[in-house]
């Protein structure tokens, strides 16, 4: 049987195309459409849900926290703050602050402005507040942690005002109980440096801190503190303290008269401050006594002498002992550079052997018991620094060291009664620390 070939014609390639598209239509007909029309009406059945499956996240770092912008009224400018170095000037500051050229002039200009700037110091601080421009808005001069002064800018000019910070005044208290000296158990304490220095004054003229401070002796303060907003800063005035010393109790009380001086005094009203202070200068040691005969370390022959040598570097100032006039100032022998002062009708002072006098000091002047009247030195007959110091009663040389001081006069009867107002308290509060201290177990250096 004969096989009968018959060339057919080539399918085209777009009714391949359609022939795919249809079949994708029909396929997601099926996929998407419901079965049946029941399907489509027939309520869910909530058993049929299930929770919903949480699935744990990958651990990431918390975001940090953004402070808010902080929203400026268009007046208000940031503070700057410098503290004003050694010779640093309003011009200097100015400019490392950028601060314009202009309101420099203006402040410089106005006398009081300037007079309230011109005593900058190093360790001050000055706060300024400027535009955007370098104007000048406003200025504080803080000469401490509680005065100053502030400008605050008015159209062109400045205005300026003085203020003063409220402070809290409380009371510390300080007990100590001496084993080497006085600085050392008072720096142990806890008793500020210009506190130290200060009970050295008040009781220097009975007791003599350099010579006669023995173990053993013991010492009460009393003294005020300064806050500002719970802030301690700084220490005022000692209130009343007691120092026993070789077993002699001395105590002082501070008062306030009407007028507003203010001095030391005994319980019983009798002032701390001698006529006469016992050593006029701040030593470090006795090098010469008070001697009928002693060889002389220049000269090599005996001769007496007749007053104190306080030995002290060159330079250390020396005091007047009492409230006086000068009688001399000058070159005076073996001396050499001499002061000479007298103090009512009957006693009189030499200082001997200064390096220099007082500016300006002349024959005639007033002094006031502590004033400066010149410096330690070594000129005249001296083989080292220090100064050399005589007392004489009604012309008659006296030891300076043993020499019993005349005594103040006593309060004025009629302010015994504010005086005893203002004092009983601390007196109590000195009898308390006392017993206390004493009720506590003393310690040996081994403990």
């Amino acid at each position: 049987m004969a096989v009968v070939h018959t060339d057919l014609p080539p399918i085209p390639v777009y009714t391949h195309c359609l022939a795919l598209i249809c079949a994708l239509i029909v396929t997601a007909l099926m996929l998407f459409l419901p079965a049946s029309p029941e399907a489509i009406t027939r309520p869910l059945d909530p058993a049929q849900y299930r929770a919903p499956r949480l699935l744990p996240l990958p651990l990431q770092r918390e975001p940090r926290e953004l402070s808010e912008p902080t929203i400026r009224h268009p007046d208000e400018s940031p503070w700057q703050s410098v503290t004003v170095n050694p010779g640093d000037s309003l011009s200097v500051i100015f400019a490392r602050l950028g601060l314009r050229a202009d309101d420099l002039y203006r402040l410089l200009s106005d006398s009081e402005e300037f007079s309230a700037l011109s005593h900058l110091l190093p360790g001050q601080a000055v706060k300024v507040r400027a535009d955007a421009r370098g104007r000048l808005l406003e200025l504080i001069h803080e000469y401490d942690q509680i005065r100053g002064i502030r400008l605050l800018r008015e159209g062109n000019s400045f205005s300026l005002s003085r203020y003063t910070r409220d402070t809290e005044k409380r009371v510390g208290f300080a007990v100590g109980a001496i084993d080497s000296s006085f600085y050392r158990t008072a720096s142990t304490v806890g008793l500020p440096d210009p506190l130290i220095i200060r009970m050295a004054e008040i009781f220097g003229w009975d007791i003599d801190f350099a010579l006669d401070i023995r173990a053993g002796d013991s010492f009460v303060v009393l003294y005020e503190e300064n806050f500002i907003d719970a802030d301690k800063i700084g220490d005022g005035e000692i209130i009343a303290a007691e120092f026993v010393n070789r077993g002699e109790v001395h105590r002082a009380v501070r008062y306030q008269r009407p007028d507003g001086v203010a001095e030391y005094l005994t319980p019983d009203g009798r002032p701390m401050r001698r006529r006469f202070l016992r050593a006029p200068v701040d030593f470090r040691r006795i090098s010469s006594h008070f001697q009928p005969e002693r060889l002389h370390p220049v000269l090599g022959v005996k001769r007496p002498h007749r007053g104190v040598d306080y030995a002290a570097p060159v330079g250390t100032p020396v005091q007047a002992s009492g409230d006086g006039s000068v009688v001399s100032v000058g070159w005076k022998g073996g001396y050499g550079n001499t002061v000479v002062l007298r103090h009512g009708s009957r006693f009189t002072t030499l200082y001997g052997h200064l390096s220099r006098f007082r500016q300006g000091l002349a024959p005639g002047d007033r002094v006031r018991q502590g004033d400066i009247i010149g410096y330690v030195g070594q000129t005249g007959l001296a083989t080292g620094p220090h100064l050399h110091y005589e007392f004489r009663i009604d012309g008659v040389h006296q030891d300076p060291v043993k020499v019993d001081l005349p005594g103040p006069e006593p309060l004025a009867p009629g302010l015994l009664a504010d005086f005893r107002e203002q004092t009983d308290q601390w007196v109590q509060r000195l009898d308390q620390h006392r017993r206390l201290a004493l009720a506590e177990p003393r310690l040996s250096e081994s403990d």
